[in-house]
């Protein structure tokens, strides 16, 4: 991944701030997308002169997109995933680093699966705050502490005792560095279980989805529209990162039954392993194979072009979790296009649905149900306009909010 070019001049408003961010960028892993949205976000606010930020090393299995970011973002791949010596290395890069506020993006499996990188990881906020004496905060994405770690797939005993220790570590470092979460609900949940008043809100939007947006232009210009003309048959998308955490199985097996009681559509899958569940690989194999007369077009490792073709393009997304491990990324994508969304009824979910009318909530038996209703009643993908300008503006005014609070609090 390039790093920026020169950095941007100070405005005519006076100094402004010069930000560090320590977590993944697209083409690492799933929270890479939240990342670059991030950071994307970040360097377009006029308040901020710079941002340097510190990520991992791309993984194999998720190709570099070649994003290019703005003139005033300077990339560093600074340590690499399953890698715990590597984030020493790190810790020498924000040693030198002498900017206004360092923002942390993780959770408990951020920094690969190895559990020492991930326990060595957790630390670091602490270790920059109090070693360092840098202005930190953590933006903490999904927590043992607020998250059903068996429901999500974890369930081995090995598992049970990362998750004894991840609860007891990351209580002391919400206490320690100021964290915010992305839930309303989880900040309620933390603050109750851990007494304390110190966990922060961040009522993120869209971030996901400006990658996509960004990358193919589309920041003042309508999606690509789908090549199929409208008198083709509608197209039906599941994409994500698969896992027991997800039941695509079920999804597929209502799939097939609607199919055969006459409902008409195109089947998109799209997305590849849960990089934290390496063994559902055959799993996944296995149901492609299975429902391959049903599957219409598979996509395992989509690009960022290709994303904003078959979020453009589909006319319902279709996202079955078994659990929820914190907010939707793919949510937050389709919502960007006003792409009509049915997802299993989950407390985390419900709460993102109150600002996104596209989004169906439904208990995991009635995806049949809801998808005729939504194919029967929502515009086709070529009549959707989602105003992608507008998406951008409400994402950057969060994290301008965001940016005054973390400031505050660190």
């Amino acid at each position: 991944m390039a790093s920026s070019g020169e950095k941007a001049a100070v405005g005519p408003g006076g100094p402004r701030l010069v930000v560090g961010y320590v977590g993944p960028l697209v083409g690492s892993q799933a929270l890479g997308q939240w990342g670059s949205g991030f950071v994307l976000a970040l360097s377009w606010l006029p308040e901020v002169r710079e941002v340097d930020v510190f990520c991992p090393r791309p993984s194999p299995d998720h190709p570099d997109e070649a994003l290019a970011y703005p003139p005033n973002v300077t990339v560093r791949e600074a340590y690499g995933l399953d890698h715990a010596s590597s984030l020493w290395g790190l810790m020498r890069r924000l040693r030198d680093w002498h900017g206004d506020l360092l923002i942390f993006s993780s959770n408990t499996t951020a920094y690969g699966r190895d559990s020492l990188s991930n326990v060595f990881g957790l630390l670091l906020p602490v270790l920059a705050s109090r070693l360092l004496r840098r202005r930190t905060v953590l933006v903490y994405h999904s927590s043992v502490l607020t998250s059903d770690a068996q429901r999500l797939g974890y369930t081995s005993r090995f598992d049970r005792l990362r998750e004894s220790v991840a609860c007891r570590l990351e209580g002391w470092v919400f206490g320690v560095v100021p964290t915010f979460v992305l839930l309303k609900m989880y900040r309620d949940r933390l603050a109750e279980r851990l007494r304390s008043t110190k966990i922060r809100f961040f009522p993120n939007e869209f971030l996901e989805a400006i990658p996509t947006i960004y990358l193919n232009g589309l920041e003042q210009s309508p999606p690509p529209r789908p090549a199929q003309p409208r008198t083709t048959l509608p197209t039906v998308l599941l994409h994500g990162f698969w896992g027991p955490q997800k039941d695509l199985e079920g999804a597929l097996r209502t799939l097939q039954d609607e199919k055969v009681r006459g409902l008409a559509f195109r089947l998109v899958l799209s997305g590849s392993v849960n990089p934290h569940f390496p063994g559902y690989a055959p799993r996944l194999s296995s149901l492609c194979s299975e429902y391959r007369e049903l599957i219409s077009e598979r996509e395992p490792h989509p690009s960022e072009g290709r994303m904003a073709s078959l979020l453009a393009g589909s006319d319902v997304l279709i996202l079955p979790y078994h659990a929820s491990g914190g907010q939707s990324g793919v949510m937050e994508m389709a919502s960007a296009f006003d792409l009509p969304t049915i997802c299993v009824d989950f407390p985390e979910y419900r709460e993102k649905a109150r600002t996104k009318s596209c989004v169906t909530l439904v208990p995991a038996d009635a995806l049949g149900t809801a998808l005729r209703a939504v194919l029967g009643g929502q515009p086709r993908s070529a009549d959707r306009d989602p105003h992608t300008r507008e998406k951008l503006r409400i994402a950057r005014d969060y994290v301008s909010a965001f940016l005054k609070s973390a400031q505050e609090a660190g």
